[in-house]
């Protein structure tokens, strides 16, 4: 990948927010509306050694998530949190970029890299014809995702995760879709499911545990 500083100016209002991030000496302007998919009563689960479960609410900003686009580059798809700094991702038709904070420098300095993997070319491109529902009609969609964190630090794997879901949010835009993220749960010691096989399987397999074990939990939506 190709990296390199990008100068980043901003300017915010309610639930707004603009900024213009030079690249290789070219500006662009983004324009972001704030994402809302984190319930009040989000939380984490972990279990103790003795198998018991305990949850959280982890110390998670909920007013830093953006999607928006690119001024002049129809069909452009931005995504970026700015809970700390600047991550995430600008893609435009031909060429996607991302971004994340500088730590180690001062001032307000961020990354710039090109992505090259072909994957993302069609990541947040979704047509509008895909599914028609009425006009001004919002879906939510409950979803799981599994994610191997091998050991890693709690918070920064919630963390990981909150931004994953920004991410596919901007992707269901185009279909008035909103992605809940109602929960996390890590588990630390051992997968309560079989791991192995294709994907439809340890979808059911999910599924499965889910109802079982969720069902009790309320405020899960």
């Amino acid at each position: 990948r190709e990296e390199g500083r990008g100068l980043v100016e901003g300017q915010a209002s309610e639930n707004q927010v603009s900024y213009v991030i030079t690249i290789e000496e070219r500006s662009y302007t983004l324009h972001l509306n704030q994402q809302v998919f984190l319930p009040n009563n989000f939380r984490v689960y972990t279990y103790s050694q003795g198998g018991s479960v305990h949850s959280d609410f982890p110390h998670i900003k909920r007013d830093c998530f953006y999607k928006g686009y690119i001024a002049g580059f129809p069909n452009s798809v931005v995504t970026l949190s700015t809970c700390s700094g600047l991550r995430g991702i600008l893609q435009l038709k031909n060429v996607s970029y991302g971004i994340e904070p500088l730590d180690s420098t001062p001032g307000f300095q961020h990354l710039v890299y090109q992505i090259w993997n072909e994957n993302i070319e069609s990541l947040l491109f979704v047509e509008n014809d895909s599914v028609i529902w009425s006009e001004g009609m919002t879906r939510k969609l409950d979803t799981g995702i599994k994610y191997d964190y091998m050991g890693s630090d709690k918070d920064v794997v919630t963390e990981k995760i909150v931004q994953l879901i920004g991410f596919v949010n901007s992707m269901f835009t185009p279909l008035n879709m909103i992605i809940v993220l109602s929960s996390l749960e890590f588990w630390a010691d051992s997968n309560k499911i079989p791991t192995t096989g294709e994907a439809d399987e340890l979808l059911q397999r999910f599924l499965q545990w889910k109802n079982i074990h969720l069902i009790l939990r309320p405020h899960d939506i």
